[in-house]
């Protein structure tokens, strides 16, 4: 089954009214109604991520990743042309923030850098800071700064999903915390190629290493610069839309995401809604939510874009999302709020310098900075957000403060930060809960290298006035030739434990260098904030997990503690229980002492008929006003579970039936080899690992229980998620204990596969889980290995070591009988092509795709067996006017699924290359061939005629040294099709030095596909200057025009005694016409 996408218009109308606005001309303000509905592609629900083992950085050529600038819509100004009206003309006293943590994220010396700019990000959650940069994040504890998972690519996030969003670390990633529902939201693109795709996920729990449910949409387009926000209706986000094929501008896309659904454990988000705006308009920001305040019932999402066509305010967006009625959706802007006139920093582009180099740095000041931070006071609604602009051919930072969004938006106050010639650029700013401001910003000149520094703003400050600034952390390089990109934002949050405290991170160099970059993350709070703390409590569950059976019960220990001298009553309830499970605390309700803290016990009881399968709830604790709560998972499995029995033959424990849990039970496994009753020892297939007979009964190791359960509690099938239980005895250091789990397909004959290493957290008993995706096969095998120190193994021989296997069933799969679906993605049907064209198909299938044959009027041309599927067709071999171009896609069924046709026409009346390679790319369609090791022709990054790379002839042992004796080498290109020309050239760069008379540097030609060859070129001694390059030489082959099996070879050949450099070749070229 293909994944769906859709993008359906529903209900769609545009109104326009004449409205006026404050402080600005009347103006249109467009009322688009009925939303863009752009469904789910594919959803799940992640394995606990701490149990995802972290894909490390792909090593790969740096690259740096191209800015896709917005069209401007105004006439140039001079930087330094105009002043600016509302530069604060001195700074007041030193920021009043009081710094707290501040500590290294994610970039050197942790991760390798293979990409810029880092797109730095971050947010802060209950106890932990979520970082995630271009293309990894990391998760910090939040008392410590210390790294407590990652660095991990962005998709590892979706391993286990399926699709380009586990495959692609596209990047431009956002993460924010969704403080009202304590949950996280983290989003990046994957547009590796057509189509692309959104991919988000949000947590289950406030713990950023638990499970996520996780989800997909696609695009036609290229979905560019995602920006995304909280909001009590919807998760909203922003894009730069930009054409899929040309990589025209589209204008901005503004979208929201079924909040409600994507939170509840059962829920099912289905289409997001969407409104697109034209080419004028681009970098929108949406607004999100600080504080415990929410906006007004029934407010719509605020958007905002500063006033590109005059540079003289902000563009402010209503979107009002309708779950119900997608028709009835709204999207109502702009709204024009009036603003000082500014000029964009380095007119959008690059200027800013550094010490010790002559490059300069991207502004990205063609766009609002993100975020677009909106907090609800009560008595007044307020956005604070920030962009580059000129000062007197510097960068600095304006920003802004904009209130009454919904009824009268108009700027409260503004400003521009720029104390001196510095420049200072890449900001992000928020307020806390008592309106004090911070601002964290980039800042660099030819004097300061490029550092991290702060200001802000106490609420009594007089308006549109920042304090002096303080450094946050120092930069020690520049960033050198020819990297640009800095930024692309910057993030500067709140801390939902007491609104008060700021987290900011940004980037920064440890080193001048390119493809080098460090980021910084730091606290602050202004000691006014709040006053002093209000009393308040927390809610705990432990443990979080809890399984039950059909007609059982299970419980949990809810724990309420003090905080700030809280001493009240608290009442306990539960809500998302699935159908025919209850649920009851004892005792309820529960004081805590000030300080301290008091437990109720939850028992979840399902009855006989209770739904099965895994489903979220949430524990809340009320007082007065206050309300918190705690998320739980409850796993109900149907009561015909299975308890296996020994298995005489395998010599392990066997569920023989088919269900959908398979448990030892409490005794099968109880104990380790003679340390406790185990009987039938050591339970592992075939008796093939024997257990450690060191130490003592429940005082050392042992594996005393292993359960193996579906997520869904479904019986065991191909493809589900199942959950191993462990039961472990740990030894009184417990962490120094770790219980590797593995899996095998066949238990008749197993091959064991590494699960994952847990830890335990406590001496004595406990359970440990993990879960994993069932393989094919009908009868299966989990292996669970409790160790005392070592490394993960699937049996070893440790003293403590104590080795279990479980055997179950498994459904046999049912034949797989749908074909794939395949339609060819480039070139566009009725298009015009010439010379070497990439075909490109997409393919897609219910099991997997094996393999995309590729037909040109009929006939089979090429074969892909590795998304993206494609292959390169040469033109020239076909007369001019239409073709047919036809995909087929087959699975290891046998299935064939089969595109429609794309007609094209062929036209090749100018030049055409044939061949070309540079040597820059390490994949090459050249072959090489020698008859000794120390005389080859190999890749050389030496001294190229061209780019960084050439072809050398000589010893690769020793790339600047001689050649050796006895040697023939050949590098010969594919064959070339030189058919329909009437002329053809080659041109290639060249080197040599050879002995003279005896050795030689040969070009050659065969128009037999390599049986026969012609001399071309046929030299010995030393090229003009050899040490230089000779000229690009040009060779005519209009004498081969017509033929069809062309080769070309470059070749080096050798004598029995005297050495020398040997030769060197780039940027070969054949051209025909």
């Amino acid at each position: 089954m293909g994944r769906k996408t859709a993008g359906t218009l529903v209900g769609a109308a545009l109104v326009m009214a004449v409205l006026p606005v404050r402080g600005a001309p009347r103006e249109k303000v467009e009322r688009r109604v009925g939303a863009e509905l752009i469904e789910l592609d594919y959803s799940d629900v992640s394995p606990p991520l701490r149990s995802i083992r972290p894909i490390p950085p792909r090593f790969q050529d740096n690259e740096e990743h191209a800015v896709k600038r917005l069209p401007h819509h105004h006439s140039f100004r001079a930087l330094g042309s105009q002043p600016d009206p509302v530069l604060q003309a001195a700074p007041g006293p030193l920021v009043a923030a009081t710094a707290g943590p501040n500590f290294d994220g994610v970039g050197v010396p942790n991760y390798s850098i293979t990409g810029a700019p880092p797109d730095t990000e971050g947010a802060m959650g209950a106890t932990q800071y979520v970082q995630w940069v271009n293309t990894a994040f990391a998760v910090f504890d939040k008392a410590t700064g210390n790294m407590v998972y990652g660095p991990a690519n962005g998709n590892t996030l979706w391993q286990g999903f399926g699709g380009r969003c586990e495959s692609d670390n596209s990047g431009d990633p956002i993460v924010v915390y969704d403080k009202a529902a304590d949950r996280w939201v983290m989003t990046q693109f994957a547009v590796s190629a057509s189509p692309y795709f959104q991919c988000i996920a949000v947590s289950t729990t406030s713990d950023a290493t638990g499970t996520w449910r996780r989800f997909a949409y696609q695009f036609s387009d290229f979905n560019d610069y995602p920006k995304a926000g909280v909001w009590p209706d919807a998760y909203y986000i922003s894009f730069n839309m930009f054409n899929g094929t040309t990589q025209a501008f589209l204008g901005a896309k503004v979208c929201a995401f079924d909040r409600n659904q994507m939170l509840t454990a059962s829920g099912t988000p289905g289409a997001m809604q969407c409104f697109q705006l034209g080419t004028n308009y681009g970098g929108l920001l949406p607004s999100d939510l600080d504080g415990s305040t929410p906006p007004p019932a029934g407010s719509p999402n605020y958007f905002l874009a500063f006033d590109d066509v005059n540079l003289n305010g902000l563009n402010l967006w209503k979107f009002h999302v309708d779950w119900a009625s997608p028709a009835s959706s709204t999207f109502t802007g702009p709204t024009h709020v009036a603003g000082a006139a500014f000029t964009e920093a380095c007119n959008g582009g690059t200027c800013v310098t550094q010490p010790s180099t002559t490059q300069r740095l991207d502004s990205l000041a063609d766009r609002l900075m993100y975020r677009l931070a909106y907090r609800n006071f009560s008595d007044h609604e307020s956005l604070v957000v920030n962009h580059s602009v000129d000062v007197s051919g510097h960068a600095g930072v304006r920003w802004y403060e904009i209130r009454s969004p919904n009824a009268g938006p108009s700027v409260f106050q503004q400003g521009t930060f720029s104390p001196d010639a510095n420049h200072r650029w890449m900001g992000s700013i928020a307020q806390d809960r008592s309106g004090n401001m911070l601002m964290g910003y980039s800042v660099s000149s030819g004097t300061v290298r490029p550092s991290i520094r702060y200001t802000g703003r106490l609420a009594t400050d007089s308006p549109g006035t920042l304090q002096a600034e303080t450094e946050m952390f120092t930069g020690v390089g520049s960033q050198t030739a020819s990297l640009s990109r800095w930024g692309d934002y910057s993030a500067m949050t709140i801390d939902p434990s007491d609104d008060c405290t700021f987290w900011y991170t940004n980037e920064y160099l440890k080193a001048s260098g390119t493809f080098n970059w460090s980021t910084r993350i730091a606290s602050f709070k202004f000691d006014s904030c709040g006053g002093p703390p209000a009393p308040d409590f927390s809610v705990s569950a432990s443990p979080s997990s809890v399984t039950v059976t059909q007609g059982t019960s299970g419980t949990s220990s809810i724990t309420v503690a003090s905080a700030n001298g809280f001493s009240s009553a608290v009442s306990l309830g539960a809500s998302g229980l699935p159908s025919g499970v209850t649920a009851s605390f004892s005792p309820n309700p529960v004081t805590p002492p000030s300080g301290g803290s008091a437990s109720s016990t939850l028992t979840l009881t399902a009855s006989a008929t209770a739904a099965t399968g895994t489903s979220g709830l949430t524990v809340t604790g009320t007082s007065g006003s206050l309300s918190h709560g705690a998320g739980l998972t409850l796993t109900v499995n149907p009561a015909g579970g299975t308890t296996a029995v020994f298995d005489t033959g395998l010599k392990a424990p066997r569920c023989s039936s088919v269900g959908s849990v398979c448990d030892s039970g409490p005794s099968l496994l109880l104990g380790r080899d003679g340390k406790g009753p185990e009987p039938n020892q050591p339970n592992t297939v075939n008796a093939s690992c024997a257990d450690g007979t060191s130490g003592t009964f429940h005082s050392d190791e042992s594996n005393d229980r292993i359960k193996v359960s579906t997520a869904d509690g479904a019986p065991f099938a191909a493809g589900k998620t199942v959950r191993i239980d462990a039961t472990v005895w740990a030894w009184s250091s417990p962490s120094s204990d770790h219980l590797d789990l593995y899996y095998a397909a066949d238990a008749t004959s197993p091959a064991w596969t590494f699960i994952t290493t847990l830890t335990p957290g406590a001496a004595g008993a406990q359970t440990l889980s993990a879960s994993y995706t069932l393989p094919s096969g009908t009868l299966q095998a989990v292996r669970a290995r409790f160790r005392y120190q070592g490394s993960a193994a699937a049996c070893s021989t440790g003293a403590y070591d104590d080795h279990d296997d479980l055997v179950f069933a498994v459904t046999p799969p049912a034949p797989d009988t749908v074909p794939p679906t395949t339609s060819i993605t480039a070139p566009a049907s009725g298009a015009t092509v010439g010379g070497t064209t990439t075909v490109s198909a997409s393919a897609s299938d219910n099991i997997g795709v094996t393999k995309v044959e590729f037909y040109v009027d009929a006939a089979l041309k090429a074969t892909d067996t590795t998304s993206p599927y494609s292959f390169a067709w040469d033109t020239t071999a076909y007369a001019a006017g239409s073709h047919g171009l036809v995909s087929k896609a087959y699975d290891a069924a046998g299935n064939v699924g089969t595109s429609a046709t794309v007609t094209v026409t062929v036209s090749n009346t100018g030049p055409v290359t044939v061949f070309y390679d540079g040597a820059e790319s390490a994949t090459t369609s050249l072959t090489f061939s020698s008859t000794t090791t120390d005389t080859q022709w190999f890749r050389n990054s030496t001294s190229a005629y061209a780019g960084s790379w050439r072809y050398r002839a000589g010893n690769p042992a020793n790339p600047t040294g001689n050649y050796g004796n006895n040697g023939d080498a050949r590098m010969t290109t594919p064959v070339l099709n030189l058919a329909g020309a009437s002329t053809a050239t080659l041109t290639y760069a060249f080197k040599h030095s050879t002995e003279t008379g005896f050795d030689f540097f040969e070009v050659r030609i065969s128009t037999d596909g390599g049986t026969t060859w012609t001399a071309l070129v046929h030299v010995s001694g030393q090229s003009a200057s050899w040490n230089l390059w000779a000229p690009l030489a040009t060779l005519n082959l209009s004498a081969y025009a017509g033929q069809s099996n062309v080769k070309i070879q470059f070749r080096l050949t050798t004598d029995v005694s005297v050495t020398d450099w040997g030769a060197a070749v780039d940027e070969i070229k054949v051209v025909k016409q």
